[in-house]
């Protein structure tokens, strides 16, 4: 159903495998913001974490933590869950709330 959602993301982390700076952070948040949106809520819930996830604090060790969440949600949503970071665990799709960083 988000075949073209998907497709999407990949490139995007195809042509962004590590946010390292500032530039690497908003090339990929570009990318992300200008997919498809996705109609699945696994999909969604994928798309809404990542670019939370990017919104970390613009330090070596922020740009880690957002490569790792954004691994993290990747392998989640390929066994169709989602990944919530602050209990470091996969779960069953929810409804969250869903809002996109400009």
């Amino acid at each position: 159903m988000d075949e073209k959602f998907v497709a999407a993301a990949e490139a995007c982390l195809a042509a962004t495998p590590v946010i390292s700076d500032i530039a690497t952070n908003q090339a990929f948040v570009s990318c992300m913001q200008n997919t498809p949106d996705p109609k699945g809520l696994c999909a969604l819930n994928y798309k809404n974490n990542v670019l939370k996830y990017t919104k970390d604090d613009d330090t070596s060790a922020g740009y880690s933590r957002e490569n790792k969440r954004i691994q993290r949600a990747r392998n989640a949503y390929s066994k169709n869950l989602s990944y919530n970071y602050l209990t470091d665990q996969d779960e069953a799709c929810s409804l969250q709330p869903m809002s996109y960083p400009i």
